[in-house]
């Protein structure tokens, strides 16, 4: 490197001071500097206040080495880093290297906010975290001691799980994701959701699928195994964002509490008989409803495919509308 801005700083100045900033960072990212001792970095190189926001936090720097009360990025020249933004607070044009002080420093602080992130998260929130690389879950597996067959298991977050668990954030609000070997036993109480056993590298589906699981949970009060539902799930899944209501999912909205209890269980049971024993109603009763929501459905839920038709709405329903 040094050899080469010699070279270039001959035929063209700009350029080997150019290669001069990315050195200087390159040694700061290399000795595993932390944000502070990057701001400090850009701010001395450019003259100027340095300084990074992100989510929760922020920093700024003066060329002289102090820290400065925290700001925001505002009408800054500036560039995304990681999860924020980094600044130069240059008033007046910018110099000849400002571009690539920001762009270095932003690298720095990039990488250092994912070695924060890695270390917070732990393997367990590698491997469910969605936007890492094959490789990474697979490191994170071996440094968590998982075997080869593996699930998760998503409950909703205020809730206490013995060994290892994350928070995560989703559409559906925070989840807390525990991971499940063939040995252990889910809880049996409260919202619960299981997705498919597979591979610790692929745990980031069976999480996604759990917590599709945890969805319908909330709903009927059970827990929810992905692996029974298979398709189904991630087919509700689909169903229930469509705007407006799908029409089987609109009927279904119309029935009340009870009628939706019955119906649940006439679809579930083998028998009229065993359905009514059920529900504690006389099977004569229970066959009158039975013909009068079948009439509200507009199909007969009690054929083959009118059964799988009507599971599929009310999981659809039920992810629509959780709990």
């Amino acid at each position: 490197m040094q050899e080469l801005v010699g070279r270039l700083s001959a035929l063209d100045p700009t350029s080997g001071d150019e290669l001069k900033v990315i050195g200087y960072f390159d040694a700061l990212i290399a000795g595993a500097a932390g944000t502070e001792a990057l701001l400090k970095g850009a701010a001395v190189l450019s003259g100027t206040v340095a300084g990074a926001c992100w989510p929760g936090g922020a920093l700024r720097m003066s060329p002289e080495g102090v820290r400065l009360p925290a700001g925001e990025a505002g009408g800054w020249p500036s560039r995304p880093a990681a999860d924020g933004r980094v600044w130069l607070e240059r008033t007046g044009p910018a110099h000849a290297n400002d571009a690539m002080v920001l762009e270095r420093c932003a690298l720095g602080v990039s990488i250092v906010r994912g070695r924060h992130r890695e270390r917070s998260l732990g393997p367990l929130g590698v491997l469910l975290d969605g936007e890492r690389t094959p490789q990474e879950r697979t490191a994170a597996a071996a440094r968590a001691g998982l075997g080869p067959r593996v699930r998760a298991l998503a409950v909703t977050a205020d809730r206490h799980l013995p060994g290892a668990s994350a928070v995560l954030a989703g559409t559906d609000g925070p989840v807390r994701l525990a991971v499940l070997h063939p040995r252990d036993a889910a809880p049996a109480e409260g919202p619960v959701g299981l997705g498919p056993w597979g591979e610790p590298a692929q745990l980031v589906r069976s999480a996604s699928a759990a917590r599709l699981a945890l969805q319908v949970s909330r709903a009927t009060g059970a827990p929810v195994d992905a692996e029974e539902l298979g398709g189904l799930l991630e087919a509700a899944a689909a169903l229930a964002q469509r705007t407006p209501p799908a029409p089987d999912v609109a009927v279904l909205d119309t029935l009340d509490e009870r009628s939706l209890r019955i119906l649940d269980v006439l679809v579930g049971s083998e028998s009229l008989r065993a359905a009514a024993a059920a529900l504690g109603m006389h099977h004569s009763s229970l066959a009158a409803r039975r013909t009068a929501l079948a009439e509200a459905l507009g199909y007969d839920p009690w054929t083959a495919r009118g059964r799988a038709r009507c599971q599929l709405a009310r999981l659809a329903q039920q992810l629509g509308r959780p709990g």
